[in-house]
């Protein structure tokens, strides 16, 4: 149950922050994107990091680390956690290994 509580808690904030960022209409595009070329949906993104940082990547180069940089500060401050890594898929796995320590 706890990994599908942390997998909820990233999808609210990769959620929260396409939307407020990019709008629901371009999310709506980015997911389908991200499952087209990917083969990523959102609820495997916990268990695919590295290739959901690739696909941002892709699809809006450079712009890519201020999203996924959003995302994990969100992610972060709704789990109560610090990151230690700079790298998205890291700190997912710190998210997961925190997550895990703390239940």
């Amino acid at each position: 149950m706890r990994e599908e509580e942390l997998r909820q808690k990233l999808q609210d904030s990769i959620d929260w922050v396409f939307k407020v960022t990019l709008g629901e209409e371009t999310s709506k595009v980015v997911y389908s994107y991200l499952k087209d070329n990917f083969d990523l949906s959102k609820d495997t993104v916990l268990d695919e990091p590295k290739k959901f940082s690739d696909g941002l990547k892709t699809l809006f180069g450079p712009g890519a680390t201020i999203l996924l940089s959003f995302i994990t500060r969100n992610l972060a401050s709704t789990l109560n956690i610090e990151f230690k890594s700079r790298f998205f898929d890291e700190q997912i796995e710190e998210a997961k290994a925190s997550f895990n320590q703390s239940g």
